[in-house]
C-alpha cells in the first residue's frame, strides 16, 4: 500500500498509485503543455521533496491537473485583457 502525496489516503491498488514522474499530456485552447506531475507540482509552489510520498491518487491527479489548467487559463485571460485594454488606451490617447 502507498500514500497518496497530496491527500495522503492509502492507495490499495498499483494500479491507482500515479508516480509524480508520469507525463500528463495537456491541449485546451489555451493551454498545450506535456509535463510531469512533479513539474506541476513545482508551478503551483509545491516543491519537490524525495523523502515524501512520489504517488498520488486518481483523485488527486485530477485535482492537480485542474488545478494548473485554471492557474493558465488565469495567466490567459490575464494577457488577453491586458491587449484589450491598451487598445483602449491607445484608442482613447
Amino acid at each position: 500500500n502507498k500514500l497518496c502525496r497530496l491527500c495522503l489516503s492509502v492507495i490499495k491498488s498499483e494500479e491507482g498509485a500515479i508516480s509524480l514522474v508520469n507525463s500528463v499530456q495537456i491541449e485546451t485552447t489555451y493551454c498545450r503543455d506535456s509535463l510531469s506531475y512533479n513539474a506541476i507540482l513545482a508551478k503551483l509552489g509545491i516543491r519537490e521533496e524525495p523523502l515524501l510520498p512520489q504517488v498520488v491518487c486518481s483523485n488527486c491527479s485530477t485535482i492537480l491537473i485542474n488545478s494548473y489548467l485554471f492557474q493558465r487559463l488565469t495567466e490567459f485571460t490575464n494577457k488577453k485583457w491586458n491587449i484589450i485594454l491598451k487598445g483602449l488606451d491607445d484608442t482613447l490617447t
